[in-house]
Formats: C-alpha cells, sequence, structure tokens
C-alpha cells in the first residue's frame, strides 16, 4: 500500500480500506453488558459498494447480538507499531 498524502479526505468505505482503518460498532443496550461488535468493512463495503459515503449518513447495520438498529459507529485508524514491544 503506498503511503498517502496527507490531508486525505477518507469518506467513503473504500477509503477507509485503502487507508487501513476500520469501523467500530457499539450498541447501546449489549454495550452495557460489555459486548461490544466490530464490523468486517469488506463485507459491508460488498454489500453496500466502496463508494458508499458514510459521511452524516446512518449507517444501514444492526447489532449482531441483539438486533438493535441504533447503533453507533465509530471510525478507528490504525495504531503506530510501539518500540520495544514484541
Amino acid at each position: 500500500m503506498p503511503e498517502p498524502t496527507y490531508p486525505a479526505m477518507i469518506d467513503t468505505l473504500g477509503a477507509l480500506i485503502d487507508h487501513g482503518m476500520g469501523a467500530f460498532m457499539a450498541c447501546p443496550i449489549c454495550l452495557k453488558a460489555g459486548r461490544p461488535d466490530v464490523r468486517d468493512l469488506d463485507r459491508l463495503a460488498g454489500h453496500l459498494g466502496r463508494d458508499w459515503c458514510f459521511i452524516n449518513r446512518r449507517w444501514p447495520i444492526k447489532c449482531a447480538t441483539c438486533g438493535e438498529s441504533n447503533v453507533k459507529v465509530r471510525i478507528t485508524a490504525p495504531a503506530p507499531p510501539h518500540p520495544n514491544v514484541r
């Protein structure tokens, strides 16, 4: 993967995947029980398309555990490697 030039506009599922980012889905019901769910972006992009823009839109997903549709999605960035950690 080539190094992107910054600032980069990351507004589609394809851009998230290309930049090595992810998404974290948190259900307000299951989160209270400590059961967060991590979404598979490649699978979601296969369903919605890589050009699906997520800015100011409701994500069309439901909680895999309880079926709740009022879920919160947070974008996660890849963590840089930590020195002296194996």
